[in-house]
């Protein structure tokens, strides 16, 4: 199934560019719950990155359930407290990485959303643009969280949660989620450069989306280039109706659209 990724100006030359992902079956090492199970998994898996795969499946899931009991604590409890500067520093995360960390790492193909005022191959170049930043970015903090984290460890002596290495391994985590995204974004928007073409620019019939590139194919909007407005938002910042307005419309998110608004960059 094809990733949808919506992409249209916010900000004066400040895009935003949203990923809808479509429903997919639990994973194949989702039954692995308990240590026990994940030691009889490694096992019996002979790939080192079929074992890869299952230890970081594993990591995910104890986190995101640690995570959530963390939330479900009686507010004003420590824990609960610890919780809400987790959830701070997690709404302060670049709306970049929150986007590439959206986008599977095995999708098999994009489908680009932008208004039809828009020029297709403009749209595909900042998306891959986007996407080589995010290889370099990440690929960088990564190893800057995986380097910290010795150091982080000698902080459990220390009678208190250590929050700090629990931190140190989510950002770890993340920067490795979003660097596999990015990479295969990357690979996908790479492939065919030269051979895409649109029924919109060529005025071919329906069928003609068979010529596209398998990896990634442009779906230009008329009714989101009647609400975005390319040409007054370029001047200006979109308003939070009109962001409303999309995100109900397309199904997105409006807290994410919102932090491309807000980004500096």
């Amino acid at each position: 199934m094809a990733t949808k990724i919506f992409s249209f100006p916010v900000r004066g030359q400040r895009w935003c560019f949203s990923a809808i992902v479509p429903d997919v079956p639990a994973g194949k090492y989702s039954s692995v719950v308990t240590l026990s199970q994940l030691w009889e998994r490694l096992q019996s898996l002979p790939q080192f990155t079929d074992r890869a795969e299952l230890m970081e499946s594993f990591a995910s899931t104890k986190m995101q359930t640690k995570w959530s009991d963390l939330g479900a604590q009686p507010s004003g409890s420590i824990r609960h407290k610890v919780f809400s500067v987790g959830q701070n520093l997690l709404n302060r995360l670049p709306a970049e990485e929150q986007f590439l960390k959206k986008v599977p790492k095995d999708t098999p193909k994009v489908e680009l959303i932008f208004p039809s005022s828009l020029n297709p191959r403009l749209v595909r170049r900042r998306l891959r643009h986007l996407a080589h930043y995010g290889t370099v970015y990440h690929r960088r903090l990564m190893y800057g969280s995986i380097s910290l984290l010795p150091f982080t460890v000698l902080l459990g002596i220390l009678p208190i949660p250590n929050v700090v290495f629990f931190w140190n391994i989510f950002r770890a985590h993340s920067h490795w989620s979003a660097l596999q995204s990015s990479t295969r974004l990357k690979l996908l928007l790479t492939e065919g450069e030269d051979e895409a073409l649109t029924s919109e620019t060529k005025g071919a019939s329906k069928n003609s989306s068979s010529t596209q590139k398998p990896s990634w194919v442009f779906k230009p909007s008329r009714e989101l280039d009647s609400m975005v407005k390319p040409a007054d938002v370029s001047a200006g910042v979109m308003q939070p109706s009109t962001v409303s307005a999309i995100s109900k419309t397309f199904g997105l998110n409006s807290e994410e659209v919102l932090r491309w608004i807000a980004s500096k960059k």
